[in-house]
């Protein structure tokens, strides 16, 4: 595999990357079939329009997968060239749009009329082919970085690493992660963010936590989602056995919150979602409801997840007062979902106290 590959090559400064073709997936990606009459390369209404498309479309994220390819041709037809500056433009607000796959197969036009692709390409490239699963392909185009004389920096990285993670490979990720250091490219909140929430979900909690120290010490302050990812995965280690929870529950999702505090990172409603939801299916419950009612009393806005998680649990713990909290959902301004009113019905079915006056449906 290329990460392997990459991995075992890297292991200090003084080593190169070998000479790797890209996969046939890569190589044969699809042609633009968009054309643009001849004549209107010479248009000076053309290139005005061309232009503001560059300039304010792009960079307001305001295109069309048809303009983008309207204005591509246009620009390879163009005497002289524009810049690769101006395809990054364009490349860079086709992949905010999540047209990877396109991308990939405009970079490969580009490449076929002889323009040099910079940093920027490559690190697009590398990005729209981490969203497609094609982390191998990823890792080619680092090689071209390398071969090029650029030097990757945390952008590069950072989409390689969550390449990695959405693969459920954390582990590599972390290997990775760590071989930063050896092109001098020092790690930042989104890439210790990736790791973070990469290691969690494979429930390896303790590495999160000495990524997440190792953060502290280097002088980066924790943002939402970093706290978030590391209280879902103590959530999800607590699920294993009670002692872990005494121990991650009751203290370190505590210690976290108080730390998303002291380093003025507000908890939003995905944050204390998780916290309610691990309590309740830990059997918490009694605790879940007290930061509920202190979420209530501080008037901070509760999601409708929120509220059927907290359902879910008084439910499961036989505790019918979960009815209660369901008729307040209309004063907060909250419609109750498919995973509400089925939490609630089989609550009750579970208690035999479901009664026709009750239907909700």
């Amino acid at each position: 595999m290329a990460y392997k590959t990459f991995l075992r090559r890297f292991s200090s400064s003084s080593e190169t990357v070998t000479k790797t073709k890209l996969s046939s997936s890569f190589t044969n990606s699809c042609k633009v079939t968009t054309t643009v009459p001849q004549d209107s390369v010479h248009n000076v209404e053309e290139v005005a329009r061309l232009d503001q498309f560059l300039q304010k479309n792009c960079k307001q994220g305001n295109i069309t997968l048809d303009e983008a390819r309207y204005f591509f041709r246009l620009m390879i037809h163009m005497q002289p060239k524009p810049p690769i500056l101006s395809f990054n433009r364009l490349f860079g607000a086709l992949a905010k749009k999540k047209f990877y796959e396109d991308v990939i197969s405009l970079y490969k036009r580009v490449c076929s009329i002889g323009l040099l692709p910079d940093l920027f390409t490559l690190n697009i490239l590398i990005n729209c082919c981490c969203n497609v699963g094609r982390v191998c392909d990823g890792f080619v185009v680092f090689g071209r970085i390398v071969r090029w004389g650029f030097n990757p920096d945390a952008v590069t990285f950072n989409s390689l690493i969550k390449g990695l993670c959405l693969e459920n490979r954390s582990l590599d990720a972390m290997r990775l992660f760590k071989k930063m250091a050896v092109f001098g490219v020092r790690p930042d909140i989104v890439s210790y963010g990736s790791i973070i929430d990469g290691v969690c979900k494979d429930g390896l909690v303790d590495r999160a936590k000495e990524v997440f120290l190792e953060m502290k010490s280097r002088g980066i302050k924790p943002n939402v989602v970093v706290c978030t990812s590391l209280i879902y995965g103590l959530c999800f280690v607590g699920n294993l056995e009670e002692a872990v929870v005494v121990c991650l529950l009751r203290w370190r999702i505590k210690k976290t919150i108080a730390e998303m505090k002291i380093y003025n990172v507000a908890p939003d409603s995905f944050t204390y979602n998780i916290l309610i939801d691990g309590l309740c299916k830990n059997g918490r419950v009694l605790e879940a409801a007290k930061w509920f009612r202190t979420l209530e009393y501080y008037e901070f806005k509760l999601s409708i997840e929120i509220y059927s998680s907290l359902i879910d649990g008084l439910c499961e713990n036989g505790m019918i007062e979960c009815w209660e909290i369901f008729d307040k959902l209309p004063q907060k301004g909250l419609k109750p979902d498919v995973m509400t009113y089925t939490i609630l019905i089989n609550g009750f079915c579970k208690e035999g106290k479901l009664r026709k006056d009750m239907i909700v449906i």
